[in-house]
């Protein structure tokens, strides 16, 4: 790869707390690397049955999508039975610290004064989100955005916390993170995304590029089933 194309490159969206076939289908279409499901109690939580019934036929029209468990401070049982129910490609915990022992890579969710000032290999990828003493994440608030770590990090970074149309393009300027993250403010109620606002926000992520100079961390780093 040139250095012209790890200096260069859109960054990802991730489309959280979906509940709906249509929803993510529509993320997809619009361009989505990742459609965030929340296997925990939240307004936005889905069935990993429910799910499972609909996901593959998501993924055979958009082959190259990934699909994102999110759990709050669950055991490795927890984990390992949704797995088994619904094939995800990666999970994203919250509010748990160590590693999970399970067989697919996973995103450690934490707030910003908690990401590593360093090398961090154990999660595939760090999502920085809102502090909340009481969610664990969909806030629909924003943080200030500028305390984060500034690249190259040696670390994919998730950008969550209260992102929209109208202010994605400076979450990416400020941050420029691997990937931004996006549910609540998405949608026309909980659980269910309003087509106009995913159609904004991605079309204001298609106005900004910012450079992945994280270097290896957020570009090359290994353990997903597709590195881009």
């Amino acid at each position: 790869m040139t250095s012209s194309s790890t200096d260069r490159a859109t960054v990802r969206v991730k489309i959280c707390g979906l509940t709906r076939p249509g929803d993510a289908a529509l993320a997809a279409g619009l361009g989505a690397s990742f459609l965030g499901f929340v296997f925990a109690p939240s307004p936005r939580q889905a069935d990993p049955d429910d799910v499972a019934m609909w996901l593959p036929d998501v993924r055979a029209a958009f082959p190259g999508v990934r699909s994102v468990g999110v759990f709050v401070n669950p055991t490795d049982e927890q984990l390992r039975s949704a797995l088994a129910r619904v094939d995800l490609d990666l999970v994203q915990i919250h509010r748990r610290a160590s590693a999970p022992d399970i067989d697919v890579p996973w995103i450690r969710a934490v707030h910003p004064n908690e990401l590593p000032s360093g090398q961090s290999r154990s999660p595939w990828a760090w999502l920085v989100d809102t502090p909340s003493a009481n969610q664990a994440g969909g806030t629909g608030k924003t943080f200030d955005w500028s305390v984060l770590p500034t690249p190259p990090r040696p670390y994919r970074l998730f950008l969550a916390g209260g992102l929209a149309p109208e202010n994605v393009a400076e979450a990416v300027r400020l941050a420029r993170p691997y990937a931004v993250d996006a549910s609540s403010r998405l949608e026309s109620q909980p659980g269910c995304k309003d087509p106009t606002k995913l159609a904004e926000f991605f079309d204001a992520v298609r106005g900004t590029e910012t450079r992945a100079g994280a270097g290896a961390g957020e570009s090359e780093a290994s353990g997903a089933r597709d590195e881009s």
